[in-house]
This record gives structure tokens, sequence and C-alpha cells, in this order.
């Protein structure tokens, strides 16, 4: 693949600009140990690519012997089918455990970290084992790691797509709590801009005056509708 390099360094800046929107420091995403882990290749090799240096093809059967070698150094199979990393100084699999797991004799396992020429449906055994794809032992250097920072890009995009949709949502809610707030004021200010009504008169006061009317004697109260022209309503 000729142009491997140009879109390793593509994916290596769209990495670097995905931390800085996310706040992350690219040195933990980048990180040498972790990537040449995953990817089987030295810690050399992977400083040597992410420097933007090309790493020089091996032998197809040096590749499998070094990666093989990695795989029985860094990860252990358990009983359940998950497979762990090592920490450094820790013992894996012995040869004869490792031998047994991908179905051949401890010294087909000799002679494959010797010469390094496993047939397919050995390599592919040694990959299930290992819990690592298919391509695991004979992927070229700048392809494997490729393929791994192409994974670490998707997974920054998704995580980049989350923080947009927090964001966008945390604005929604600020919009609406100031929306909120207008509509307020502008009612208050509604309702101190409308004019105070006058009460009308209170009807408690009104019967009390009709009740005086009601006691007064005959005279004066014929005397007092004369004046008003009619007779209290109420009365």
């Amino acid at each position: 693949m000729a142009d491997v390099p140009r879109e390793l360094g593509d994916v290596l800046e769209r990495i670097r600009t995905l931390c800085g929107q996310l706040e992350k420091h690219p040195q933990g995403v980048l990180e040498v140990a972790r990537l040449s882990y995953e990817s089987g290749l030295s810690a050399q090799e992977v400083t040597s690519l992410l420097n933007g240096e090309p790493v020089p093809r091996a032998a197809l059967r040096e590749v499998v012997r070094q990666r093989l070698t990695l795989l029985i150094s860094t990860r252990r199979r358990h009983a359940d089918g998950r497979v762990e990393r090592l920490a450094d100084g820790e013992d894996g699999h012995s040869r004869g455990e490792v031998a047994g797991g991908i179905g051949i004799s401890v010294q087909g396992l000799h002679r494959l970290l010797s010469i390094g020429t496993p047939s397919l449906s050995t390599a592919l055994r040694i990959c299930e084992f290992f819990g690592v794809h298919a391509g695991f032992l004979t992927e070229a250097a700048d392809e494997a790691l490729l393929r791994l920072l192409r994974e670490r890009t998707r997974i920054l995009e998704r995580e980049r797509t989350r923080a947009l949709e927090r964001e966008s949502a945390r604005a929604l809610e600020r919009e609406s709590a100031r929306a909120l707030e207008r509509e307020g004021a502008q009612v208050l200010e509604r309702e101190s801009e409308r004019p105070v009504s006058v009460p009308p008169a209170d009807h408690g006061v009104r019967r009390v005056a009709l009740r005086i009317v009601g006691s007064l004697p005959e005279d004066q109260l014929k005397g007092l509708i004369g004046l008003l022209g009619h007779p209290p309503e109420d009365l």
C-alpha cells in the first residue's frame, strides 16, 4: 500500500486535532507501549512510524517469529477465554500450555519460534488463542499501526459526537431558561403598566345605609323619597 505513510500522517493529525477538541493529551492516545502491545510491533518500530520515519520491511518469517514471541510474553488466556495483558515481569503461559492451546506439540512451537513458518490453520489458531485479529502475525508494520490509529480515530470521533450532543443539550437548557426569564419579565412589565381599577362601592357599607333609611319614620322616609325621586332598590 503505497499511500500508507501519507494516510498514517493524516490519521495522526486528525487524532491530535480531536484530542485538542476533547482536551486530551495526544500522548495518552498514542502511548507507545500500548500501541506496541496491540499491534505486535516493537516499541522502536512504533516510535519510528509515529515520527514519520519509514520502517524497513522484514522477511515474513521474521515478522511471524517476533509477533508470536510478543504474544507469548505479553498475554495470558484464562479458562473462560478471556485474555489479559501481563504486567512487566509477570509470568505468562509455559511453552507447553501455549502448544496445547493451539493444538501443536511443544517441539512444533519451538520450531515456529525458530523458523516462523506456521501453516494457515496453525496461524489462525494462534490468533484465536491469544485473542487477536487474524492478520496479527503477518501484517506489515505500517499497516498494523495504521489499523490501530484508525480505531483510535473512530473512538475519538464518537467521544467528540457525544461531547457535542451534551453541549448542545446544555445550550438548549440555558436558552430555555433565558426564554422563561424574558417571558416572566415581560409579564411583570405588562402588569406594572396596567391602570389600577377603582373597586366598586363597598356593598357592606351600602347595606348599612339602606338599613338606616329603612329605620326612618314614615313621614321622613317619604320626604327623602321625594327628594330622590325613587325608592332604594334594596329597601
